[in-house]
């Protein structure tokens, strides 16, 4: 299989993989085969899908590089903090002292009538 074309169509995928052309077609749907990583639309929405071999590969045999974000379901939370620090950084400063500032401020009145029955206040 080292003469395998770098990029395949879904049937060919199929013809090389466990997995027929509906299975590749789920995944897709799915995000297990992700946009930019394992495939590709090169002409435009609406045409025909070119997958990446080698990313291909890669899923299969478990490698890091075709799925950095680990797998699906799995959360690093650390790492995951750590990024929205990064892309909130100044503005986290902001959020914490708003919310402090709300915590005294009663509710705004809403002039739709509540679900909920009204306990009486009379015993």
């Amino acid at each position: 299989m080292d003469s395998v074309r770098a990029y395949l169509s879904a049937e060919q995928l199929a013809a090389l993989t466990p997995w027929s052309v509906g299975a590749i077609e789920k995944m897709v749907s799915r995000g297990v085969l992700r946009r930019g990583v394992h495939w590709f639309q090169p002409l435009g929405r609406r045409t025909r899908l070119v997958f990446k071999w080698t990313a291909i590969v890669a899923l299969i045999e478990g490698g890091g590089a075709a799925d950095p974000g680990g797998r699906r379901g799995e959360l690093d939370v650390e790492r995951a903090t750590e990024e929205l620090r990064g892309m909130f950084g100044a503005g986290e400063e902001r959020h914490v002292a708003a919310s402090v500032a709300m915590e005294g401020v009663p509710p705004i009145p809403s002039d739709k009538p509540s679900r909920h029955r009204r306990q009486s206040a009379t015993p």
